[in-house]
């Protein structure tokens, strides 16, 4: 699969050379299952932008703190800025990353459509105050993209690239899209930390709603995750939020908002919204239960951090 990235989830400004753990990772597990990051130019130019910027600063902070240590007396050894804070080229760092890379140059046709949604104020822009031309462009070419490929991938946080306006047009064209890397290694197939948990929590409310009437299939099978979000309880019970595809019990696919929590001593509510099956609303579209059992406690309860937290006070004291 084609995985186009824009530059919200590329850039990073933090100094040190390389790049940051979650997207090596993903440049590995998505050159693992034969996808290749497509780098539309325009993100490519936006990202050296940032970087050059974010270099510039690193460099006037450097020159800072060596005058700062020289009003307290302190020397360092003699060093060169523009030598230490040099941006290194993003395409570049990726392949060394073990990802297949992928540049692509925005056609003519690219452009001319997104010049008519911006002009037009046509989906998925999300607001007609302002014309996402870069934005839009980048939209085109991965519609293009999905066309051309039978199916590809858009990474995006931006709104005008995740949001609703723009679902039906990318399901047409068969182009999926995650607005992190966690949903995009969900979506090509790699079960993530994150997916891991959700699937816990499924599996403690799968069994109930299939028994007050939700048609899905007897076991936890997952077709796709997205959004996911944690939160745990004082008691550190782990609850979570996230979009939910499963398959359907007789056939096809069922797909829902979902929020598992614990509400309670041995007590867990689960809420699925926007509910619809083959992309039909199912019933009423809801469906809320509580259930016995408990969620897993991932994290240690709020009340023993507080114990630690006085205990380390009280020691400093």
């Amino acid at each position: 699969m084609r995985v186009v990235m824009n530059s919200d989830v590329l850039f990073w400004e933090r100094p040190p050379r390389g790049i940051p753990h979650r997207l090596r990772d993903f440049c590995q597990q998505s050159a693992a299952v034969g996808a290749r990051i497509v780098l539309p130019r325009t993100v490519v130019l936006e990202c050296q932008r940032l970087r050059s910027e974010a270099a510039e600063d690193h460099k006037t902070q450097l020159r800072n703190a060596t005058i700062l240590l020289a009003s307290f007396g302190v020397t360092v050894p003699p060093f060169d800025p523009e030598a230490l804070a040099v941006p290194e080229d993003l395409p570049d760092l990726l392949t060394a990353a073990g990802a297949r890379v992928e540049l692509v140059d925005p056609l003519l046709e690219d452009y001319v459509e997104a010049e008519r949604r911006a002009s037009l104020h046509l989906s998925p822009q999300a607001s007609k105050k302002a014309d996402e031309m870069r934005d839009l462009v980048i939209w085109a070419l991965s519609l293009r993209i999905a066309r051309e490929s039978g199916r590809a991938m858009l990474v995006s946080r931006d709104e005008v690239h995740s949001g609703n306006l723009g679902k039906d047009e990318a399901s047409t064209n068969g182009l999926l899209r995650a607005s992190s890397l966690e949903d995009a290694l969900e979506l090509l197939g790699r079960e993530t930390p994150a997916g891991s948990l959700a699937r816990t929590l499924l599996a403690a409310v799968w069994q109930p709603l299939r028994e007050a009437g939700l048609p899905i299939t007897p076991g936890v099978v997952i077709r796709r995750l997205e959004r996911l979000s944690f939160l745990a309880d004082a008691a550190g019970h782990t609850g979570g939020t996230f979009a939910l595809v499963t398959d359907a019990a007789a056939s096809g696919s069922l797909s829902a908002w979902t929020s598992i929590r614990q509400v309670g001593p041995h007590r867990i509510a689960v809420d699925l919204e926007d509910i619809t099956l083959d992309g039909a609303q199912w019933q009423s579209g809801s469906i809320s239960l509580e259930v016995d059992g408990e969620l897993p406690v991932r994290w240690t309860p709020t009340r023993d951090r507080l114990v630690a937290l006085r205990s380390v006070i009280q020691r400093e004291q």
